[in-house]
């Protein structure tokens, strides 16, 4: 079911996404909650996906995981997102290569979770490719024995805030201030001071 309100198109309890073999996906100013419990709300393999202006909330078993895919994702909030049963939280990168077209700005990633040490932020694995994660916020997640992105070194975070400041000097990792469950910039966050040239 959709329930239009002025900001959101809301789906709740939606049904599992999925794009593959060539497809694509436009997800734009809609809020998803509530996929079943054994997939991620969003799926895309060999194929193409974007989401403009998406929160993603309380997905127990992650919200994108992105396989050899071109992707944008803009402007989205994925929250609480993950399980201690889920092998990522908020997003999956995998298996990208200079094929692919990738963007990665504006979003805010918060209160994931992932099982053991997988990661609960951004999870990036078998990258042939750069993959810039820029201008977003990426904390609060719970890390476990692992790290808010990681494992692959083609993952890089650069003006955005995140809460183990990688090496890159245009970082921060004080607190942003936002709290479930509109995860709204509040005045006086370390966000916006973070973020490129461009702004948000």
């Amino acid at each position: 079911p959709i329930d239009k309100s002025p900001a959101w198109a809301r789906i709740i309890d939606a049904a599992f996404l999925t794009v593959d073999t060539g497809g694509a996906l436009t997800l734009e100013g809609l809020s998803l909650t509530g996929a079943p419990p054994t997939a991620p709300a969003v799926r895309c393999d060999n194929a193409t996906v974007a989401a403009f202006r998406v929160h993603v909330d309380g997905i127990a078993q992650g919200g994108f995981a992105i396989n050899r895919c071109s992707f944008a994702l803009v402007n989205t909030a994925i929250t609480r997102c993950g399980s201690a049963t889920s092998t990522f939280g908020a997003v999956s990168l995998f298996d990208l290569t200079s094929a692919q077209q990738v963007r990665f700005e504006f979003n805010t990633l918060i209160g994931n979770s992932a099982a053991g040490a997988n990661v609960a932020g951004v999870t990036c694995a078998q990258l042939s490719r750069p993959v810039p994660l820029t201008s977003s916020i990426i904390f609060g997640n719970d890390r476990a024995d692992s790290v808010p992105v990681g494992d692959d070194s083609d993952c890089t975070v650069t003006h955005s805030v995140i809460d183990v400041t990688p090496a890159a000097a245009t970082n921060t990792d004080v607190a942003p201030g936002l709290t479930a469950p509109g995860f709204r910039l509040p005045a006086g966050s370390s966000a916006p001071a973070s973020w490129g040239p461009a702004g948000r």
